[in-house]
């Protein structure tokens, strides 16, 4: 009877692969969240992707928002940031020939008062988190300055949209397991400097992501990380504080408690962006996300995500995440 039982549970765990289809991926595919602060945002800070098959290919809508409250002065060096950051992408992906995958992403910015203070202030009373005074101010106000040696980096205090900078990229997949992508992603300065939409710069990046799943208690875990390196072009704004060389890193989980829908826990972390003595623009940064993805079918896939910042004030207070993708 035992090894009818090994039986029934093998054929149960092949059928579901059967059913999900190419949504199994979900488990080993990154959240695509990024730090949304406007002085980082504005560089081609790159989501972490996974490998396509050969011709396939992917539509995602991609929806950000998050919640800025910063006020920040140390030496000769003044910023504030009050107000929200909106972030809607359109990312095509193709597979081709031999492993490769190439994408191109287009994004639009929006800064603007926003309507999250009443929800984080509720967050933040619900886990007991630390408010960092976000009382101090009117709520729903955009307020986005920065001033170093008396002189007027930017101010933003009037709702502004704009075109953000494109993202291009190309990958294939290295080694025999089918584990392992290799990346290059270019950020072409189309964003509108305005808006904080983009640096006015090329950058350029260069990432390794390796993933796994795994079978558990007749569920499946998916693992992933991966690290990166990018190279910043000299932006239109901070010019003279902004770093050459930035590191990348991501570190996430998955499981999938029910046949379409899973749930997941990532870290994303990238070195300081500004050689400054100001928090916001001078630490390293890490941010954790737990969110997870409902297959609506086998082509059709909703993810969803909260991020907070683990690095007080390098990242936003909180950042909300919704995508939907369509393989086909």
């Amino acid at each position: 009877m035992k090894g009818f039982k090994g039986s029934y549970r093998v054929a149960g765990i092949l059928l579901s692969f059967a059913l999900i289809g190419s949504a199994a991926a979900q488990e080993t595919a990154p959240l695509r969240t990024r730090n949304l602060s406007p002085v980082v945002s504005i560089f081609g800070l790159p989501t972490w992707e996974a490998a396509l098959e050969t011709d396939s290919n992917e539509l995602s809508l991609i929806g950000e928002m998050a919640s800025h409250y910063r006020l920040s002065a140390r030496g000769e060096e003044q910023l504030i940031l009050d107000g929200e950051t909106w972030r809607a992408s359109l990312l095509y992906k193709r597979g081709i020939g031999e492993r490769w995958t190439v994408g191109v992403e287009v994004p639009l910015i929006r800064q603007s008062g926003g309507v999250l203070d009443d929800v984080i202030d509720g967050w933040h009373a619900f886990f007991n988190l630390p408010e960092g005074n976000r009382n101090r101010l009117p709520e729903d106000r955009l307020d986005f300055r920065y001033s170093d040696r008396n002189v007027n980096a930017f101010t933003i205090d009037g709702s502004s949209s704009g075109l953000g900078d494109t993202q291009v990229s190309f990958g294939r997949e290295i080694g025999g397991d089918s584990r392992s992508f290799l990346r290059a992603i270019v950020k072409l300065p189309t964003g509108d400097g305005a808006a904080l939409a983009g640096s006015g710069a090329t950058d350029v990046a260069v990432t390794l992501l390796r993933r796994g799943l795994t079978i558990r208690w007749s569920r499946e875990i998916g693992y992933y990380w991966g690290v990166g390196l990018m190279r910043l072009g000299e932006p239109e704004f901070l010019a003279s504080r902004n770093e050459d060389w930035v590191v990348l890193g991501v570190l996430g989980g998955s499981w999938r408690p029910f046949p379409k829908i899973g749930l997941k826990a990532q870290l994303d972390y990238h070195s300081r962006f500004y050689d400054s003595a100001l928090d916001e623009l001078g630490k390293d940064s890490i941010q954790a996300s737990i969110g997870g993805w409902w297959a609506l079918d086998d082509r059709r896939t909703v993810n969803f995500a909260i991020n907070e910042g683990l690095v007080v004030r390098t990242a936003p207070d909180v950042s909300l995440h919704l995508s939907f993708s369509w393989e086909f």
